[in-house]
C-alpha cells in the first residue's frame, strides 16, 4: 500500500495539504502522521505487508532539520505499523532527501533495521543511473515501482515507452538478495484496457 501524499483525493487540488513527514513544522508533521496512521489502520480489515513512504515532497531540498524530522516521523510510524504486521519501505523519489545514498544513510544512521526500500525504477532512471541506484540499495530493496520515462520528466509510462533498458533492469532485480515483487505504477490512459496492457507488459518483463 502507498502512503497518502495529500489529505484529499485530488492530489491537493481540493485543498488538501501535502502529507510531508519531513516538514520542520511540528503541527504539519503531526497532521501528516495522523493521515498515514489512518491509512495503516486499513491493515486491520485488508492485511498488507508493506507501506510505501515518501520522505519529503517532490523537489524537496536537503537540510539536517528535515532529515531529523523524517527520522522522528518514521520512528513513530514504524512503532504504529508493527502490531498491524506492516513494514515501512521508504522510496527513492526526485528530491535531495531521497537519493539512494541518502536513503541508505538515513536507515543506517537511525538504526532502522526493519525499514526497507521500495526501488522506483522510473525515479532511479530520471535521477541518474538505474544500475548505480540498484547497487547502492540492493540489500534494502523489498519492493518496486515499475514505470518508464524518457529521462526528461517523471511521466510514469508503460515499460518500453521510454528509454529504460528493461533487460538490464530485470537482470538486476532478479539478482537482488531479496527478489522483490514488480508493481506497475502507470499514469492512466482511458484509451487502454489496463488489464490487457498489464498482461502484455508482464510477459515482456518476464521475457527480459
Amino acid at each position: 500500500m502507498h502512503s497518502p501524499l495529500y489529505a484529499d483525493y485530488e492530489w491537493g487540488r481540493a485543498g488538501g495539504a501535502p502529507v510531508n513527514i519531513a516538514s520542520i513544522d511540528r503541527g504539519q508533521r503531526v497532521e501528516a502522521m495522523d493521515e498515514i496512521k489512518r491509512a495503516l489502520e486499513l491493515a486491520e480489515q485488508i492485511p498488507f505487508r508493506f507501506l510505501i513512504q515518501h520522505i519529503g515532497a517532490s523537489g524537496e531540498s536537503f537540510n539536517e532539520r528535515k532529515l531529523e524530522a523524517a527520522m522522528t516521523s518514521i520512528e513513530h510510524l514504524r512503532a504504529f505499523a508493527k502490531p498491524l504486521g506492516v513494514r515501512i519501505l521508504v522510496e527513492n523519489i526526485p528530491n535531495e532527501l531521497s537519493t539512494p545514498d541518502k536513503l541508505v544513510e538515513f536507515i543506517q544512521s537511525a538504526h532502522f533495521e526493519d525499514v526497507g526500500v521500495c526501488l522506483d525504477v522510473g525515479h532511479a532512471h530520471i535521477m541518474g543511473d538505474m544500475p548505480q541506484a540498484f547497487d547502492t540499495l540492493k540489500n534494502l530493496i523489498r519492493s518496486t515501482h515499475i514505470h518508464d520515462n524518457a529521462k526528461d520528466k517523471d511521466s510514469h509510462l508503460w515499460p518500453g515507452q521510454g528509454s529504460i533498458d528493461w533487460k538490464q533492469a530485470m537482470e538486476l532485480l532478479r539478482s537482488a538478495p531479496h527478489t522483490p515483487p514488480l508493481l506497475l505504477e502507470i499514469e492512466g490512459d482511458e484509451k487502454l484496457n489496463p488489464a490487457d496492457k498489464m498482461g502484455e507488459t508482464f510477459k515482456k518483463l518476464e521475457a527480459a
